[in-house]
């Protein structure tokens, strides 16, 4: 969808009152960092699933030295394409396959575990919503 194509706010909303619907507000990255940086980072993450103790995730972003998840998903799955031009050999990719897996859930173990216990629970001194 190209930027232009996109509705804008008025526009959304007219359309959401002729559908009798309701506005929902959807926070980003942006305020979750703000809210707490604490829980909300690459850094909270990758604690996280340092302290599970596998080590070959552990391993992963050790070597590529970075904590962002979706570069070492986008990494491996790279990998996976270059491993499959490269050789017939299908157990090599499985594997990196299992370990990407693992990492997707751990990552979605740690926002589980990380996120506040209810959407609508905030602190309002946290942030400024000025």
């Amino acid at each position: 969808m190209k930027i232009d194509s996109l509705l804008t706010y008025d526009a959304v909303v007219k359309t959401l009152k002729q559908k009798n619907r309701k506005k929902h507000l959807l926070f980003g990255n942006g305020f979750s960092m703000a809210y707490d940086s604490k829980i909300f980072s690459y850094n909270a993450l990758s604690k996280f699933i340092e302290n599970t103790g596998d080590p070959l995730i552990n391993s992963l972003f050790e070597k590529l030295n970075t904590k962002n998840f979706e570069l070492i998903m986008q990494q491996l799955d790279n990998f996976c394409e270059i491993a499959n031009i490269f050789s017939d050999d299908k157990s090599l990719v499985e594997k990196i396959k299992v370990v990407s897996n693992k990492l997707k859930t751990s990552l979605i173990d740690a926002v589980k575990e990380l996120h506040p216990e209810h959407v609508f629970k905030f602190h309002r001194n946290k942030v400024n919503l000025a």
